[in-house]
């Protein structure tokens, strides 16, 4: 199949830099419960607990590399993740 897209006229090859430099896009994935409460910059109450996640990225709808830890960054946790963890 690769050989029969490259065969096609006006296809061309990217390098690697190339590649780096198209916008794909991604997902968060992995989350992991820390058991702190979320806490959103507005000052609200918490309403949920807080977790740490891997972001994976995507290229043309596939797994492009490794997800990659999000150092820093934490995010409300998906609904009944920590819940059955028993917290």
């Amino acid at each position: 199949m690769k050989k029969s897209i490259l065969a096609l006229e006006g296809v061309n090859v990217l390098s690697r830099e190339q590649l780096k430099n198209v916008n794909g896009s991604g997902y968060v994935t992995g989350y992991q419960c820390t058991g702190n409460f979320y806490s959103n910059t507005s000052g609200g109450p918490a309403t949920a607990y807080e977790c740490t996640a891997r972001y994976q990225r995507t290229f043309l709808g596939f797994n492009y590399g490794s997800s990659q830890e999000l150092p820093g960054q934490v995010f409300p946790c998906p609904v009944g993740l920590c819940e059955s963890l028993g917290l």
